[in-house]
């Protein structure tokens, strides 16, 4: 069944309540890791050269921003990780199907694998789950699920990410 999307900019907190996962679940954290390897395998076989680039950008150094890349060739691949999909993972791709667009579940992995290498995650070759949360939600908080920052019974909670528009950290408020 199809779950509502998140923004590709949402952090990992967001992405895994929408899936109804528990950061905190060893399964969980597992099934995570494995839709992350898919999205990097389709990205080192895919994404790696300046083809897969807008025009206005084939003279850009890598590693490259998700917006970087043409529409045609992020959805393509997008679509490989789709049918290469494992059980395990595809059991949570199948949430993210929307009508025609895109897959959002797929979207947002592979919007990720691609923060991790572009420099603003300096953690991202770690294999610890939360490294990646800094990132996602201010210094540490946003993975760790309630109780983390905000508090628990919070309405609102404060994330920063990163606006590609803006090409720098912003503040948010999501509501709760």
């Amino acid at each position: 069944m199809p779950s509502q999307s998140v923004i590709m900019s949402a952090s990992k907190w967001e992405f895994l309540l929408r899936l109804e996962l528990d950061s905190k679940n060893a399964d969980h954290q597992s099934v995570y890791w494995l839709m992350k390897n898919e999205a990097i395998n389709v990205y080192n076989s895919q994404l790696r050269n300046r083809s897969a680039l807008r025009r206005e950008h084939r003279d850009a150094e890598p590693p490259w921003t998700a917006n970087q890349f043409t529409e045609d060739t992020f959805n393509a691949a997008i679509a490989t990780i789709e049918a290469q999909a494992s059980p395990r993972t595809r059991v949570l791709y199948a949430r993210g199907r929307n009508g025609n667009g895109p897959n959002w579940v797929i979207r947002w992995i592979l919007y990720h694998v691609c923060r991790y290498r572009d420099g603003r995650n300096r953690k991202a070759q770690s294999r610890n789950f939360h490294d990646d949360d800094e990132l996602d939600g201010g210094s540490g908080g946003a993975g760790a699920g309630a109780g983390a920052a905000g508090g628990v019974g919070s309405s609102k909670k404060t994330n920063a990410f990163y606006d590609t528009a803006r090409n720098g950290y912003v503040q948010a408020q999501v509501a709760r």
